[in-house]
């Protein structure tokens, strides 16, 4: 069993290194990746979830679409938000399977666009998924084999880079250089474990939420250790920084570091992106050439590594 697992372990690593290159030599001198920009730090941004809370804040959401204030959609909470006719303007994704782009695909033949949305993924995203965005810009994950390979980049990479699509979500907007946070749908945690996500939600990440726990507003939810993990490592995030101000709506797991509110949206965050001196946000990208002949030479090396495993086996 041992055996199996390390031989999955690799095949995913070398799946993800696959795609990775593939990536980059598709992409060319176009390759894309985040940068920072502090002008945004004054203007609130709106960052999803697909937690069952996201239900009730969307007439809200669609509110502040409407009052410049940008939305940060993570992975699954896209469908929630395209399904109530609330543009996105950056989904952030992780996963590198195909079932992201058949839950994809299923909002482009419900007559939904991504031409206003710009993606930004983790650079093992399949092409199937980034062929359907007109605008990609990728990141690395520290803790994937990527981020070695591509070792160059490094100043590229997200903190933690996950474990969730909503870890990242939160990372990106903290690394284009947003500074006042509104998480929606963050709920990592469930009030009835007959309704745990998001009615709209794409895709189907089936859980068992079977531990209870202490929620933000004193009940009693429900959730698992992987989105605990997940929850915690928003914690993580959020304690390096000084500057940052998370306001947290709905009913999930508690979350350190950030200000519940109530599910009515306050004019005061409208207000204050009205306020902003950012009335269009701009988001910094840097733009890289991408080197055909190092990435030859650091896939002989991959391929001179394996095969002396294979020949100690």
């Amino acid at each position: 069993s041992r055996v199996k697992t390390y031989l999955g372990s690799t095949i995913d690593e070398l799946n993800q290194i696959y795609q990775a290159v593939y990536g980059h030599i598709s992409l060319g001198t176009k390759k894309s990746l985040i940068g920072h920009n502090s002008t945004l730090s004054e203007l609130p941004v709106i960052i999803t979830g697909s937690g069952p809370s996201l239900d009730d804040s969307l007439e809200d959401i669609a509110h502040a679409s409407t009052k410049n204030i940008p939305i940060i959609a993570a992975g699954s909470s896209l469908g929630s938000l395209f399904r109530r006719n609330i543009p996105v303007d950056i989904v952030v994704l992780l996963e590198r399977d195909s079932s992201v782009s058949n839950a994809l695909q299923e909002l482009i033949d419900e007559q939904y666009s991504f031409n206003e949305t710009t993606l930004i993924c983790s650079c093992t995203v399949s092409p199937l998924v980034t062929e359907k965005f007109k605008e990609v810009r990728y990141f690395h994950r520290p803790s994937s084999s990527t981020a070695a390979l591509f070792s160059k980049e490094y100043g590229h990479s997200l903190q933690n880079g996950g474990p969730e699509s909503l870890n990242a979500a939160l990372e990106v907007g903290l690394h284009l250089g947003f500074r006042k946070l509104l998480l929606f749908g963050a709920d990592f945690a469930a009030k009835s474990r007959n309704f745990v996500r998001s009615k709209n939600a794409i895709g189907d990440t089936p859980r068992s939420f079977h531990q209870p726990i202490r929620g933000n507003k004193g009940k009693t939810v429900f959730s698992e250790p992987s989105l605990i993990l997940a929850r915690d490592s928003i914690v993580s995030v959020l304690f390096r920084y000084s500057d940052v101000t998370c306001y947290r709506f709905g009913e999930g797991a508690e979350i350190w570091g950030t200000q519940s509110v109530e599910n009515n949206f306050t004019e005061s965050f409208v207000t204050a992106a009205n306020a902003s001196t950012t009335n269009s946000p701009h988001y910094s990208f840097i733009n890289s050439k991408v080197s055909i002949a190092e990435l030859k030479l650091t896939l002989q090396k991959v391929k001179t590594y394996l095969e002396d495993i294979l020949n100690e086996v």
